[in-house]
């Protein structure tokens, strides 16, 4: 049974913060003793613990019989589980009881966080109780998960005496941790074919749930994100839905700032969907953001092919590195991204360890055209108790076959961690046997689900590296070689085709090869380069290339497609003739391109790469190169 209290009005992508009612008269305590039984009540409109269903432009709040449990502190003691919960029956109050002990203070506020999964544990009164929301989440078709549903509340004036069991109930106030979102996929069905939606996940460059410190210093306006002290947090958050429909997806977050990219990704039985969404407005607790999507703007995910040199920080999942789960028949979340320490897996959830083998695997590295090749990364592995190590942590490769099939993984010789803290071991390992094929780099945790062996993970930093003397492979004929690798911008190489990324201004001094001719807006990328802007048309001619008149000559170059914008790139010549004027790349991708250079009239040659039109064509190049034909 429920009733509803009052009306939270939303607006597309977020809404306004919960209303509050005034706050009630408190008793005059009795203080007697050094341990007593409390009395706390709230009817205050926050106080809830799911949503209603929506009617017009607002969401009701609504009290629950599902909270069987609250955790209270004193002054920000340790605190301690309710030893009661209950409702009048006009469920228009929600009164709890606890047994705390005296400080003797002279001063005392309550603090209750509901429910009670939010409690993650505690450190200190000078970092106060420790609140989680959860990287995995199973909501219902009309309201988020309860337990992501995280509530804090206390007495806002502080009480001169500790009051007892007989005394009147404290009047605390409940505020909201979350920011809450309300998405709505429109054409899942269709998008999705006959595959099942397993989950769908929230990926981002910034914390989305997690554990933090309470600090109520800080907290009287929970849009202020300094009221939390950030302990683990959590870049990746994964929703179970209530059905497959797409409609009311519910999830809970910290708050997010605007301008903020989120990637959603819809899970399917085989298939991955993806969609990279960037918040157009504060998304704040307490409030309910609602978003609507069409299906048709989630690409299918396909494993991504990179030339080195490349680096990921793991710090959160952009779509290059993909899990693959062997065993996890309890289907917990194995492997997050963080901001403070990569990639992070543990099969240890709330108190309970399972056993479970997983995966983390990289995109497709291509080493054809390379002599030497080097992989390189940190770790560290903690709460590891059985040796070797090498039992459930391993570093592994395997071979992509011309078809695409995958050869067998192979274990690789790291370096490892201690295996009983949290200090970072550096691993080198040389990738001389590859040089020449295409290859997946693979790490694998598994855990036995005992005390002994269920550790905890940590990887960051991944490289994969080739010293730029060692490049050309079996293009050693090549009269032109342009890299970028000097270039330090974002955007490209690191995954990234949209938002605040290649805004480092060009730089000729950069390049391999100094005389490039290029367009206002021409920018340093991710060890490529990016040309053109919403507004602007991309261009960039080549230095002057040293040839031989009357020989044939091959162009091959990589060039990908702004997220959402042209994907036809122009192609021009001096002293020469193309095999083609244009070539179709692909958005978020790079595209590798070859064509023929012929007629050749002169000892040198120019190219030029211009994109299709005057806006909304801008464009990723890297990897130019011309040889001489093959005889």
């Amino acid at each position: 049974m429920k009733k509803i209290l009052s009306s939270i009005s939303v607006i597309a992508a977020v809404a306004a913060v919960f209303a509050a009612c005034s706050r009630q008269e408190i008793a005059t305590p009795n203080n007697e003793g050094n341990t007593k039984t409390v009395k706390l009540t709230s009817a205050f409109t926050e106080t809830k613990a799911a949503f209603g269903n929506k009617s017009g432009t607002s969401y009701p709040a609504l009290w629950t019989k599902n909270e069987g449990s609250v955790y209270v502190s004193l002054n920000l003691a340790k605190p301690v589980e309710s030893t009661s919960v209950s409702y009048n029956d006009a469920l228009t109050y929600m009164n709890v009881s606890a047994t705390v002990t005296d400080d003797e203070s002279g001063s005392y506020t309550f603090y209750a966080i509901a429910p009670a999964a939010g409690y993650a544990g505690y450190y200190s009164t000078t970092k106060g109780p420790e609140i989680v929301i959860p990287d995995t989440q199973n909501p219902s078709t009309s309201s988020v998960d309860e337990k992501a549903m995280v509530l804090i509340g206390w007495n806002d004036t502080a009480l001169e005496e500790l009051p007892g069991e007989d005394d009147d109930p404290v009047a605390i106030k409940f505020h909201h941790v979350p920011a809450y979102l309300n998405l709505t996929i429109s054409g899942l069905d269709d998008l999705v074919g006959g595959e099942t939606v397993q989950s769908i996940s929230f990926d981002s460059a910034t914390r989305l749930g997690g554990k933090y410190y309470f600090l109520p210093g800080t907290a009287s306006d929970y849009s202020d994100y300094g009221a939390y002290d950030k302990w683990t947090d959590y870049n990746s958050i994964k929703v179970t839905p209530a059905d497959e429909s797409g409609k009311n997806i519910w999830v809970a977050f910290l708050p997010i700032l605007k301008g903020t990219e989120i990637m959603i990704t819809i899970n399917g039985d085989e298939s991955t969907w993806s969609y990279t969404y960037t918040l157009s407005a504060d998304l704040k607790s307490g409030s309910v953001g609602e978003l609507t999507l069409d299906a048709s703007v989630f690409a299918a995910n396909t494993t991504k092919t990179y030339k080195p040199d490349y680096e990921n920080a793991l710090t959160s999942n952009n779509g290059d590195f993909t899990i693959e789960d062997a065993t996890n028949d309890d289907n917990i979340t194995i492997w997050s991204f963080t901001s403070s320490y990569g990639a992070k897996a543990s099969a240890y959830v709330s108190g309970s360890r399972y056993a479970v083998d997983s995966y983390l695997i990289s995109p497709i590295f291509d080493l054809t055209e390379v002599k030497k090749a080097t992989l390189s990364f940190e770790w560290a592995g903690n709460f590891f108790n059985t040796t070797p190590f090498s039992d459930y942590a391993k570093v592994l490769v395997r071979v992509v076959n011309e078809d695409g099939s995958y050869g067998d993984w192979i274990e690789l010789d790291p370096t490892y961690f201690n295996g009983s803290s949290w200090s970072y071991t550096s691993v080198s390992i040389d990738l001389a046997d590859y040089v020449g094929k295409k290859i997946q780099i693979g790490f694998e945790y598994i855990s036995g689900g005992t005390d002994q062996n269920t550790g905890t993970l940590e990887i960051k930093n991944f490289k994969v590296a080739v010293p730029s003397e060692e490049k050309g492979g079996d293009d050693d004929n090549y009269i032109f070689y342009e890299s970028f690798n000097s270039f330090s911008g974002t955007g490209g190489n690191d995954g990234s085709w949209k938002g605040n990324v290649a805004s480092t201004t060009w730089s000729d001094d950069n390049c391999d090869n100094s005389g490039w001719t290029v367009g206002a807006k021409s920018y340093q990328a991710s060890k490529c380069a990016k040309f053109g802007s919403s507004s602007a048309q991309g261009t960039a001619t080549t230095p002057a290339i040293t040839v031989t008149s009357g020989k044939t000559y091959t162009l091959t170059f990589k060039a990908g497609a702004w997220n959402g914008d042209a994907t036809t790139l122009n192609l021009s010549a001096t002293n020469c003739s193309l095999s083609s004027e244009s070539v179709t790349i692909t958005n978020n991708a790079f595209t590798d391109c070859t064509v023929s250079i012929t007629d050749v009239t002169s000892t040198s040659i120019t190219i030029t790469f211009t994109g299709k039109q005057a806006s909304k064509a801008r464009f990723f190049l890297d990897e130019v190169k011309v040889t001489e034909a093959s005889e």
